[in-house]
């Protein structure tokens, strides 16, 4: 979906795995998606439980309005980049 995103909007390629066997249109391959795969696997069966306790161990600790303050901070930072990027790219 990015690369799809990346070409339409800004004429951007930033991956071409056109050499690859079993591409399509460059975008992707069958050996990169089995492999993130497996990634997303692992990931989600031995590292996301232990984010999941670290982060239950520090958010008890901060009081709610100081949580939101600081997503909302980040959330505006993100759309701020987000439509700089834009604006760079579109010029």
């Amino acid at each position: 979906m990015v690369g799809f995103a990346l070409d339409a909007l800004f004429a951007a390629r930033w991956w071409d795995y056109t050499n690859h066997k079993y591409n399509l249109n460059g975008r992707i391959t069958i050996l990169n998606s089995f492999f993130w795969g497996i990634i997303t696997v692992a990931f989600a069966k031995f590292l996301y439980p232990l984010i999941q306790k670290f982060k239950d161990k520090v958010l008890c600790k901060i009081p709610n309005i100081v949580q939101i303050i600081v997503a909302l901070i980040l959330i505006l930072g993100i759309c701020v980049d987000f439509i700089l990027s834009c604006v760079k790219y579109l010029k």
